[in-house]
């Protein structure tokens, strides 16, 4: 996410879960990360940010990788046209950001672990 609060927010949940968290501020950012480390098993990320954005995240995630992380987006949209996109590209869940709190994103996490 290219957002600094949304990233220390989902980061925090997600270690005091026990969870390794690697954190990129865009999707160029996040793919690098991703081609390196081959752990990795849920992607979250948001749709707009610069770079790359997250649809183009999530296509070169799906066919450019072998390994296959389950991918959540987690965006500010939260419109039906936005949500068929994201899952048109390959995300698995989608959650919008207006929604967010600790419960719901460890909820929706927990599904993929």
């Amino acid at each position: 996410d290219d957002s600094p609060i949304v990233r220390q927010l989902v980061g925090e949940t997600l270690k005091s879960r026990g969870l390794k968290v690697s954190e990129a501020s865009d999707g160029a950012e996040a793919f690098e990360l991703l081609r390196q480390d081959t752990t990795v098993g849920i992607l979250l990320t948001d749709i707009h940010m610069p770079e790359m954005n997250g649809l183009e995240l999530i296509r070169n995630v799906r066919t450019i990788l072998t390994h296959q992380p389950k991918i959540i987006v987690i965006s500010l949209r939260g419109t039906e046209v936005e949500r068929a996109k994201a899952f048109e590209a390959g995300a698995d869940d989608y959650l919008v950001k207006t929604d967010i709190s600790q419960r719901r994103l460890w909820d929706l996490v927990s599904r993929y672990i």
